[in-house]
């Protein structure tokens, strides 16, 4: 991604400069996918990128295409990223040792 302050300089994309509530970055870059690829995918104003090949979790991949469906984007929402902290919740959880 060029540099906004020197477009000539190359600066790389990170979950951890972008502030999500509630998500590490390791969570948004498993739940959400490759913030490189959702970039480039951004950036790319010739739309000659297939988004089926963006990897990044097909709720992304609905808001990216701007196809909004409540209930569709709810059900990928839940699916993509509610389910998946509900089952590391669990398994965090049940690791810990009792006091």
């Amino acid at each position: 991604v060029p540099s906004v302050v020197d477009p000539t300089q190359e600066i790389k994309a990170d979950w951890a400069d972008c502030p999500i509530e509630d998500l590490s970055p390791g969570q948004a870059s498993l739940y959400l996918g490759d913030i490189g690829d959702i970039v480039e995918y951004i950036q790319d104003e010739d739309s000659k990128i297939d988004i089926s090949t963006v990897d990044a979790s097909e709720f992304m991949k609905s808001l990216l295409k701007d196809d909004y469906d409540s209930k569709g984007d709810l059900n990928l929402f839940e699916r993509d990223i509610l389910f998946p902290l509900l089952i590391e919740n669990i398994v965090y959880t049940k690791q810990l040792p009792k006091k």
